[in-house]
């Protein structure tokens, strides 16, 4: 069963389990979930549509093992399965165009986030690694269940209700520091290092990519506390969070360029600022706990390289 977390955060898991892994042996099932296989194959195409998702994962071998890659992406994939069998069992249907919908977003997003805006690039890579449009909709499908079940078992709570889970949890009331960051993608390291070199000289990172037509993503705000910051964007900047301060990360023959061009001090929120929150987690961990009763209730077999 796999750590906690919840599970309509779907984009922050998937970028955190990302990494490369080996080819897989001929079809077998990789696991059973209540007498419904799951074959070697349909992981293999759940493992590459999540390379597609995040281009910039590491190359095989770089992250660990294959095999306990293997079996985090299925630990994914079962929870997929679990909610896929309860929206059957309780008449929980989503419609096709809405899939269709969710999963053109999902493209139009990754063309805009992880392919430089070229969704020509994105789609070559989707034919690179074998995965039809029909494969990519495995995630809205899921998202879409798990949004019907969240509506249908977590009501919106009371105002006295989410005072006294405000006051239960006082830590939502502390907002940690961030940094607004800014990442550009460069093939060459002296290019990279040229553009680092004019933010230091205070030229504007939107300027900079619109004058120069960069890969470029404006990441938002990033608490220091974010737990799916890249570990080495971590260190260089977060650890002692500064105004105006950048690093260059060389990663499978690129080079990514960090900035950090603003920052928000921590501090103590209020209520009425944070209510919406509150009451999404509230949700959130009723939903939750349905979940993690899928996993406990479920018959579920590993036969992922069984000896």
């Amino acid at each position: 069963m796999p750590e906690r977390g919840c599970p309509l955060l779907l984009a922050a898991v998937v970028v955190a389990l990302i990494c490369g892994v080996g080819c897989r042996e001929a079809d077998a099932p990789a696991a059973r979930v209540n007498d419904r296989p799951i074959m070697q194959s349909e992981l293999g195409r759940f493992i590459n549509l999540m390379e597609f998702c995040n281009p910039e994962a590491p190359p095989p071998g770089e992250c660990g093992s294959p095999v306990c890659s293997e079996r985090e992406f299925l630990h994914l994939l079962i929870g997929f399965e679990l909610v896929n069998q309860a929206a059957e069992s309780a008449g929980v249907s989503v419609d096709p165009e809405r899939i269709g919908e969710r999963t053109e977003k999902m493209l139009q997003d990754l063309a805009h986030n992880r392919y430089g805006g070229s969704l020509e690039g994105l789609h070559l890579r989707r034919k690179q690694l074998g995965l039809t449009l029909d494969d990519l909709a495995i995630l809205p499908r899921y998202e879409l269940q798990a949004e019907a079940f969240f509506e249908r078992l977590a009501p919106e709570a009371e105002e006295a209700e989410l005072l006294r889970f405000i006051e239960n949890n006082p830590e939502m009331l502390e907002q940690p520091a961030a940094g607004e960051l800014y990442r550009f993608r460069f093939t060459g390291e002296e290019r990279a290092g040229e553009c680092l070199a004019a933010l230091q000289r205070g030229v504007r990172a939107e300027r900079i990519a619109a004058e120069e037509d960069l890969d470029f993503t404006n990441r938002g705000w990033i608490a220091v506390d974010d737990p799916f910051l890249e570990k080495k964007v971590r260190q260089e900047l977060f650890t002692s969070l500064e105004k105006e301060n950048g690093c260059i990360i060389a990663s499978s023959g690129q080079y990514f360029l960090y900035w950090v061009q603003e920052i928000r001090p921590a501090r103590q929120l209020d209520f009425t600022e944070i209510r919406d929150e509150a009451a999404l987690l509230k949700r959130c961990l009723l939903y939750e706990q349905f979940y993690y009763d899928l996993w406990n209730k479920g018959d579920i077999e590993i036969c992922l390289h069984r000896p």
